[in-house]
């Protein structure tokens, strides 16, 4: 049997006592549980809850909401997973302070709009119809914030930032991590760090450029800025700092160390040639530096 509903105000006062729908169509009707009370929807047993329902479909405009405090619950009576329908312009509400909506062990809520990204699929109504959630297609879920996108998460697992690409953490001790071991983190005001600090163990880092197969490996360009109208930024290389001693700088070919300069100033070449060789070429003569011709 069916019911059609003008309007069903759900009460938790004693004079009321139970309700009990079975498979009711409400058509522009709302059910309203009031301040506190709950809404269990479900093909349950009566007497089990307050108020027991049973398949519930929402035609256009149909509602269903509780009030401060109340309780819609899609979950397990009797062993019997209970189950709701929404149709087109039809709501779903726990309204007021504390609300909740929880959906039982194994049980689910369907969402069939895909939404776009001024009308989410979920949307966070206290901000507006243009907050929350929607699937732009089967290998994507976006995030809106007042109908701009602010994120996609990718089937692949990839994550892409808004329509300015920024990725931002909202601390300065933020950091981005792959794996675990490769990790890039704020030192200071406009300083990368790669790596974690740590009170007494150092772990060496590398940045380095692309390997290929076959040909020649991808080069690797460390530069100062460019400037339109003045002089381009410095190129600078440099040792850390320490407070017994500073760290010397290495320049090596493969795994070979050819020039190290120590905080002191002087110049090591550990890894020069010993004979001429290409012209204009360094390399000791004797122990005199010598320009190949």
């Amino acid at each position: 049997m069916r019911y059609i509903l003008a309007s069903l105000l759900l009460c938790a006062t004693a004079a009321l006592g139970q309700v009990e729908l079975q498979d009711t169509l409400l058509t522009r009707s709302t059910i309203a549980g009031g301040t506190a009370s709950n809404l269990l929807i479900s093909s349950g047993t009566w007497g089990q809850s307050p108020f027991v329902l049973g398949n519930l479909s929402l035609g256009s405009s149909g509602e269903v909401a509780t009030g401060t405090g109340g309780v819609i619950s899609f979950g397990t009576v009797g062993s019997v997973v209970g189950r709701i329908s929404v149709g087109t312009g039809g709501l779903v509400l726990a309204g007021g302070t504390a609300g909740i909506v929880t959906v039982g062990s194994a049980g689910s809520i369907f969402i069939p709009n895909n939404g776009s990204v001024s009308q989410p699929s979920i949307v966070f109504s206290g901000r507006g119809t243009n907050y929350g959630f929607y699937s732009a297609n089967p290998s994507r879920l976006n995030v809106t914030v007042a109908g701009v996108d602010v994120a996609t998460f990718w089937s692949d697992g990839a994550f892409y930032a808004g329509s300015n690409g920024e990725i931002r953490s909202p601390s300065t001790a933020g950091s981005f991590s792959i794996n675990g071991d490769v990790i890039l983190r704020r030192s200071a005001a406009a300083v990368w760090q790669v790596g974690t600090n740590h009170a007494t163990t150092a772990t060496n880092q590398m940045v380095k450029s692309m390997d290929v197969t076959t040909g020649t490996g991808g080069a690797l360009t460390i530069s100062g800025g460019n400037a339109a109208t003045g002089t381009g930024g410095a190129g600078i290389l440099r040792g850390g700092t320490g407070s017994v001693v500073n760290g010397p700088v290495y320049i090596q070919t493969g795994t070979v160390v050819r020039i190290r300069i120590d905080p002191d100033g002087q110049i090591y070449f550990p890894g020069l040639q010993t004979s001429a060789g290409s012209t204009g070429a360094i390399y000791s003569n004797g122990g005199v530096l010598t320009l190949s011709p």
